[in-house]
């Protein structure tokens, strides 16, 4: 159980990561 929190965390913590580079990329290109 612990380690599936964890992994859920994990995942979060990504897609967290991969929205705001894409926020980055979007501003740079635009």
């Amino acid at each position: 159980m612990k380690n599936h929190k964890f992994l859920v965390k994990v995942l979060r913590i990504t897609a967290a990561v991969l929205a705001m580079a894409a926020q980055v990329l979007l501003a740079c290109v635009g």
